[in-house]
């Protein structure tokens, strides 16, 4: 199973850490056996499992996120787990030989630094879910 989600805000491997949240929505509705579980536009919450900003020697920024937790249709926030999405940023090495095929001076080429890994506000993700999930209806 897999949930769709759009992003509620930017992302970075230069600003965010490990454990940091993050908000998204879901894009389609989340429907199991004809029930629906979670509307479109339902609250999912994130964490980013992985943030490697680039560093001197090091090659490409590096970013991963994971859905933690799904608002559902009768008011339940549940856990969820799903695989993590990953994002790496554009290589330092692919940057300097761009910008020296494109004209650059070579001290202008030693001196960059790669960008970071982002995911940018409104980006849509497909989340895999890696454990299976109970749900058990509330009846008000």
């Amino acid at each position: 199973m897999s949930l769709a989600v759009r992003i509620g805000e930017t992302i970075s491997s230069a600003r965010n850490q490990p454990g940091d949240s993050f908000l998204a929505t879901l894009t389609q509705p989340l429907v199991i056996d004809g029930f629906i579980i979670a509307e479109r536009g339902a609250r999912v919450e994130g964490s980013v499992v992985e943030a490697a900003p680039v560093g001197r020697g090091r090659g490409a920024s590096h970013l991963a996120v994971s859905v933690v937790r799904l608002a559902t249709a009768d008011g339940q926030n549940i856990r969820i787990r799903t695989e993590p999405y990953t994002k790496d940023g554009p290589s330092p090495a692919a940057m300097d030989a761009a910008k020296v095929g494109g004209g650059a001076a070579i001290g202008d080429v030693l001196l960059t630094r790669g960008k970071p890994a982002e995911i940018p506000v409104e980006t849509r993700i497909s989340f895999r879910v890696q454990d299976s999930i109970t749900i058990t209806e509330r009846l008000d």
